[in-house]
């Protein structure tokens, strides 16, 4: 059972362009709304593939998109999604954690959205440290490498 019908806000693999999209979303979406950010996260390249953790500095921003899925395949949509990120409610060892975040579109107006946060517990024992993105964007960090 779905807790709630929100949007995705996607910063990394899965934002349209990357090749996770291509596998779990492209043609499954309703709308596609680029320009969103979250503050408060820092984001980090883990090689493959980024990961966000929350700090204290509302000035860090990650830019990102927001990913609205038809509610017809909705939970087939979310349980992929929770797939990829390694997150199953109520488990102990997470890699991502889903969680309902405000995030803020260009215009200035908020919404809610799910997002994957980074498992704080996961994140530090990571070997080699992952690399902190200081302009909080995925695909900009990719062109760049």
């Amino acid at each position: 059972m779905v807790e709630e019908y929100l949007p995705f806000f996607v910063y990394g693999t899965l934002r349209p362009r990357d090749y996770n999209y291509m596998i779990f979303l492209q043609k499954r979406t309703e709308k596609e709304e680029t320009g969103f950010t979250l503050e408060g996260i820092e984001l980090y390249d883990l090689g493959a593939y980024p990961m966000v953790r929350e700090v204290q500095d509302k000035n860090k921003v990650v830019t990102g998109d927001l990913i609205t899925v038809p509610v017809d395949i909705y939970p087939d949509v979310l349980a992929n999604i929770d797939m990829l990120e390694d997150y199953m409610p109520g488990r102990e060892d997470n890699h991502y954690c889903r969680e309902i975040r405000e995030v803020k579109g260009a215009d200035g107006s908020s919404r809610r959205a799910w997002i994957y946060m980074g498992d704080e517990v996961y994140f530090k024992n990571l070997t080699p440290s992952p690399v902190l993105i200081e302009h909080g964007d995925w695909l900009l960090w990719k062109q760049s490498k």
